[in-house]
């Protein structure tokens, strides 16, 4: 059997102690304190804005490659004489690649929008690490355009 003592917690450490005699181990958690870096909701919509652009724009990057290599692919079969059951399946593997570029595209447009206006009404946390990293990422976006 377990048993748990606890104080309020900011943020926990756990630490053990196991009784000889019995069965039970006691676990306290003990309360220390870690100053809280994200005070401010507006560096985590930052954050998170952030990470949704370097997503898509992974993402669209991932959906040309793939497209350039089915296309590749069917070539390939097309000149070893592929059937043609095949060559249709393939041609319909290039064209859902080809549409989740569109769709891609569609949302990096509207990430792109909001971090950057989210940064353009922020502009009082331009030293933060956080805003210095939403515009790398805006400008390593800029080539989906």
């Amino acid at each position: 059997m377990i048993k748990f003592h606890y104080t309020k917690i900011v943020s926990a450490q756990l630490g053990g102690v196991k009784n000889r005699n019995s069965k039970t181990t006691k676990f306290s958690i003990k309360q220390i304190h870690i100053p809280n870096l994200m005070a401010d909701p507006r560096l985590k919509q930052i954050r998170i804005k952030t990470g949704v652009v370097n997503r898509i724009a992974k993402e669209k990057q991932s959906y040309e490659k793939e497209t350039e290599t089915e296309k590749n692919r069917l070539l390939k079969f097309k000149e070893n004489g592929g059937d043609s059951h095949v060559l249709k399946k393939q041609e319909e593997v290039i064209q859902e690649s080809a549409m989740m570029i569109t769709d891609c595209q569609k949302r990096l447009t509207a990430a792109y929008a909001d971090l950057k206006a989210i940064l353009e009404n922020e502009k009082d946390l331009s030293e933060t690490e956080e805003f210095q990293n939403a515009s790398k990422a805006l400008e390593l976006a800029l080539p989906h355009f």
